[in-house]
Order: C-alpha cells, then sequence, then structure tokens
C-alpha cells in the first residue's frame, strides 16, 4: 500500500474520447496533474484544458513504460469500445482491448501504480434477473463482451499482491460535456437520437416493443467516480474490486420518447410525432434494467446526481 497526498500525476488512456477527455477534465478542476494520452484511432480530442492529448498506443508496451514513468495512478480507457466495431474486427479488438489492457496491467504490477479500469456490462450478457452485481456470473455474448471479460480476469491476477485496482462495470452513459478543442463531445445514444430527430421535426422512431429499458447514467457522474476511485486507490491495499457503476435510472426507449416530445412542446413549439417500427435487431428485451451502486456509494463515496431529463431539457434548450 502507498500514501499519498491529494495532488496526484494520473495517466489517463482514451482521452482523445468522450469518456476519457471528460474524465481527464474532471481530474485537472480536481486539482490533480494528468497526462492524457490515446492513439487517435477513434477519438478526436486534441487537448483538454490546455493539457494536449499525446499520440501514445496501448499495444506498445515500452510506450506504455516511458508515459507511466512518473505516474502515481493510471485510469485506463482506450478501447475498441463499440459492439459492431469489434465483430467486425474481432482480431483488432482483441488486440487492442486484451493485449493493450495486459500491458497497462503488467506494467503497473512492475511498478505497484494503482489501476482503474472501464470494464463493461456486457461481460453479463443477458441477465435473466436483477439488479446487476459484481457477483453474478459471466456470460458474455459478443466479442466485445469476452475481450471485457478476460480484462477483469487479467486484472485480478496481475493486481494480486502487487498493485490495487477498480474495475468499473458501468451503465449506459449519456449526457455532453464541452472537454477539448471540438466543442461539444457527445456519444450517439438513443438519447442523443431522438433529440437530433425532434430537433428536424422528424419522427422520433422506436423499435418494438418500446418498453426495452437500459440503466442510464450521466457521463460527468462518472468521470466523478473514476476520481474519486484513484483517489481511493493510492492509499488502498493490493488486489482488485469490481464495482457495477450506475444510476437508478432505469428508462425504456419509449419513456424517453415520449419524454422527448413533452420538451420538445416546451422548447420548439411543436410536437415531434413517434413512429413505432418493427425491431430489427434479435435481441432478448427487458424491461428492468437495475443494478446494485450500494457497494460503490460506501466505499467511494459515489452520488450520481444528474438526470436524463434534465439532460433532454438541456439540449433541447440550446
Amino acid at each position: 500500500m502507498m500514501t499519498k497526498g491529494n495532488d496526484l500525476t494520473v495517466v489517463v488512456t482514451g482521452a482523445a474520447g468522450y469518456l476519457g477527455s471528460c474524465v481527464a477534465a474532471t481530474l485537472l478542476d480536481a486539482g490533480h496533474d494528468v497526462v492524457p494520452v490515446d492513439n487517435f484511432s477513434t477519438g478526436s480530442v486534441r487537448s483538454v484544458r490546455d493539457q494536449v492529448v499525446k499520440r501514445v498506443d496501448v499495444r506498445d508496451r515500452q510506450a506504455v513504460r516511458n508515459v507511466t514513468k512518473n505516474a502515481d495512478a493510471v485510469i485506463h480507457l482506450g478501447a475498441v469500445s463499440d459492439v459492431e466495431a469489434s465483430e467486425q474486427a474481432p482480431e483488432h479488438a482483441f488486440d487492442v482491448n486484451v493485449g493493450g489492457t495486459e500491458n497497462v496491467a503488467w506494467v503497473c504490477r512492475e511498478r505497484g501504480i494503482p489501476l482503474s479500469f472501464a470494464g463493461s456490462v456486457a461481460v453479463f450478457g443477458e441477465p435473466e434477473s436483477f439488479p446487476l452485481h459484481p457477483d453474478r456470473p459471466r456470460d458474455p455474448l459478443n466479442v466485445y463482451g469476452v475481450t471485457k471479460q478476460m480484462n477483469e480476469d487479467d486484472i485480478r491476477l496481475l493486481s494480486s499482491r502487487t498493485f490495487p485496482a477498480h474495475v468499473f462495470l458501468m451503465a449506459n452513459l449519456f449526457g455532453a460535456h464541452g472537454e477539448g478543442d471540438d466543442g461539444m463531445v457527445r456519444k450517439r445514444t438513443v438519447i442523443d437520437i431522438f433529440v437530433n430527430a425532434a430537433r428536424s421535426n422528424e419522427p422520433l422512431t422506436v423499435y418494438d416493443p418500446g418498453t426495452q429499458a437500459r440503466n442510464f447514467i450521466h457521463v460527468k457522474d462518472v468521470a466523478d467516480a473514476y476520481r474519486r476511485s484513484i483517489e481511493t486507490l493510492v492509499n488502498a491495499e493490493d488486489g482488485a474490486t469490481t464495482y457495477t457503476v450506475a444510476s437508478d435510472q432505469v428508462r425504456s426507449v419509449l419513456d424517453i420518447a415520449e419524454f422527448v416530445q413533452e420538451i420538445a412542446k416546451d422548447e420548439l413549439g411543436y410536437v415531434p410525432p413517434i413512429e413505432r417500427v418493427k425491431n430489427p435487431r434479435d435481441e432478448a428485451i427487458s424491461e428492468e434494467f437495475s443494478m446494485e451502486t450500494a457497494p460503490v456509494v460506501n466505499d467511494l463515496g459515489f452520488n450520481p446526481s444528474r438526470t436524463v431529463e434534465d439532460s433532454i431539457r438541456q439540449m433541447l434548450s440550446r
């Protein structure tokens, strides 16, 4: 266990992306020194709070060693994080997600550097019951989920008696943030799709049955969870702890569409129609997607506060 003060030097991989740039900004705002890195394969943010994002590929172990030379902690977010992209190029997804994460974890093992890692609820596959929690059996159904389960297993093995680590299995991120040179940074979620359609007075397309639900959590709340994670890890015992990181905001697709309609009436002066269409995907439909948050709340003091409704209202009022 290492003992550190409040000001930490933190390497953030994937810092050119949606979550990574938000995490880097959150750490900088909290007074930490940040070394943001990315290989720019998908992310486009070139600087965060005037900190230039350095070009580093996590598949290059020596490059990882070099950039973590003075690090107090690492937040590893760099990955092929799209399910379809992983299916289309599985070997590439394996090289980046598994090989890259093993490199990061190995270097943390060499130097005893705390690690906070972005896992995924994709490791659970199609859950038969809720709430989801870290002790649930893993049954990933796609390449992306398999790589994330391998990541979790690797970190657990490599961190044993050598460095402290957190693995976050995160709910669906939403919301925009203004970090970097590219203006607002967004993720293409059902929320953004509906808001963009409403702005164009186009139908809000809802795949039947419309009751399919997800747990939503704002990107800025998740970024705060990572800040709390590294501030805790630098004084923690070695070994890995997995957390499900979520909110109490379980919303169906139809719920979101109807709320966009309601807010559009107030903010835009018209009500975009909802268009129900046949679901083109062969997927299990769950009307529940609750996740256990007591451990991450109790251990890290995590308290998500931003709501889907407020975010939609802000997006439509701009």
